[in-house]
């Protein structure tokens, strides 16, 4: 994703994220984040945990076809990298994946989300 936004129109997300917290006064902290949450591997080690969790809970909206997703194979190997970082297990990975789409299905109910129908 970030290579097409990158070629064809000259500008990232994050980049674009980046700018807007800037403009909003977000913490030096949320903006790092925003601004490298698809490059992960190169965190700051003292936001790398929070770079991590972000990131993770972009790939689980993903797998859950959540928003825009353009989960792939090679993200999974992302995410067990995560896990590791993170220490969390197949189980509790599993247990946030279940529980974040319980809560997205009482959104959608409470007409809070448009389904991807």
């Amino acid at each position: 994703l970030i290579q097409e936004e990158k070629k064809y129109i000259g500008i990232t997300h994050e980049e674009v994220g980046e700018k807007i917290a800037e403009e909003w006064n977000f913490s030096k902290e949320l903006k790092y984040i925003i601004a490298n949450h698809h490059t992960r591997e190169k965190a700051d080690k003292e936001l790398e945990k929070l770079v991590n969790v972000t990131r993770l809970s972009e790939l689980m909206c993903f797998s859950l076809e959540i928003g825009y997703s353009d989960f792939s194979e090679g993200d999974k190997e992302e995410i067990s990298s995560i896990q590791e970082n993170l220490g969390i297990n197949d189980a509790s990975l599993s247990f946030l994946l279940n529980s974040l789409n319980e809560e997205v299905e009482k959104l959608k109910q409470a007409g809070w989300f448009f389904s991807n129908g």
